[in-house]
């Protein structure tokens, strides 16, 4: 069974040993705290298998970029889709503009999980790849979706 919850930073650990090339566990989770940050925890029986973390920049917090660390194996795709579809959602009915997600070249998970969210890419920095997703492109894409599955 799928659990979803709130973590606070120090909570952290299990996302961070799912990356790499973060620096120290001290400088990961110092980078993920403060009032613009927002992490949910994703547990299938118990175990996390995925964290969420949405960080709000910006003037007036009308950005959100989603930060998404997966542990190997953890979640199935289609129901991490589902859960970043559900959270986008909840974001821009907050009142963010746009939505981003960043990842280095050649992880294809994670591009084709922001394709099938209906992320367009925008451009690169470096070896990261950047892709976005405005509040009004979100809403005529999934409310398309929703229209064809009646």
């Amino acid at each position: 069974m799928i659990d979803i919850s709130l973590l606070f930073p120090s909570e952290l650990k299990d996302a961070y040993s799912w990356l790499s090339g973060v620096g120290t566990w001290e400088e990961y989770e110092a980078s993920q705290t403060g009032p613009r940050w927002m992490h949910i925890g994703i547990f299938d029986d118990g175990q996390p298998v995925a964290v969420i973390s949405c960080e709000l920049y910006g003037e007036k917090s009308q950005y959100c970029g989603f930060h998404i660390s997966k542990k190997p194996h953890g979640i199935m795709s289609e129901r991490l889709r589902e859960i970043v579809i559900n959270l986008a959602a909840m974001i821009f009915r907050q009142g963010v503009q746009i939505a981003t997600a960043s990842f280095p070249f050649g992880n294809e998970g994670a591009q084709r999980l922001v394709e099938s969210c209906g992320m367009r890419f925008y451009g690169h920095v470096g070896d990261d790849l950047h892709y976005l997703m405005t509040a009004e492109e979100f809403k005529e894409t999934h409310e398309r979706a929703k229209k064809a599955a009646v």
